[in-house]
């Protein structure tokens, strides 16, 4: 068992901030089942998606670049992947940048990282602040549109929800540094692959769940919060 309450599913909703729960204190058939690298827990998440009718939570990482700006970081090739949230300015003009509802402040200036997507279960997350509620860190609606739109998710509301979601176009890097992506299929069989193009598609259809995370398989040094 998870070492920390779990949330409620209800308060789970799209455009919250949330933080993965430390790589000990998530029960261990979790991780096996979900597949995702130590690197990437322990970090604050924004909420993309709650499938209905299940403990399922579709997220993406945020990150402060340890306290510095994307520009000194990343090649202005990669500046898109990575959305600044108010306080923190884009790197030029044209980027947006994103505002949380109520004016309210992270903990640390942030940018969402738009590298990859993860499904996980709730009971991998926990409040951004013990001390508030699952939906006090929560994006703008226009902000939370901006991000959908950067991602091109598309909703489509006819017989079973399906999300398809397809990720900003990256650099082509060389065969030999492309990361390695995870596959979550039917009932959440795991399988590694290259990847020859950065893609990512999520689906809900009949009631299973697949996607397939797209960008760096691994947070990298420069991904990494914290607490």
């Amino acid at each position: 068992m998870s070492l920390q309450s779990s949330l409620p599913i209800g308060s789970i909703q799209k455009g919250c901030i949330l933080f993965l729960k430390r790589h000990g204190d998530v029960d261990k058939q979790l991780l096996v089942n979900y597949d995702i690298e130590p690197e990437a827990m322990f970090h604050p998440v924004i909420v993309l998606k709650v499938r209905k009718g299940s403990n399922e939570v579709v997220v993406c990482l945020l990150t402060t670049f340890n306290q510095r700006d994307v520009q000194d970081c990343h090649k202005p090739d990669y500046h898109h992947l990575y959305l600044a949230i108010y306080p923190k300015r884009p790197p030029r003009g044209g980027h947006p940048q994103l505002q949380l509802a109520r004016n309210v402040l992270l903990r640390k200036p942030s940018y969402v990282n738009l590298r990859r997507c993860y499904l996980v279960h709730r009971d991998m997350l926990m409040l951004y602040n013990r001390h508030e509620s699952a939906s006090y860190f929560q994006l703008t609606p226009q902000s939370y549109a901006v991000v959908v739109k950067k991602l091109n998710f598309k909703f489509v509301e006819v017989g079973p929800a399906e999300i398809k979601k397809r990720a900003p176009k990256q650099p082509v890097e060389p065969r030999s540094s492309r990361p390695r992506i995870t596959h979550y299929g039917d009932g959440l069989q795991r399988s590694k692959f290259g990847m020859e193009n950065a893609r990512c598609m999520l689906k809900d259809h009949g009631g299973i769940l697949t996607g397939r995370a797209t960008g760096n398989g691994r947070a990298s040094n420069n991904d990494r919060m914290g607490a």
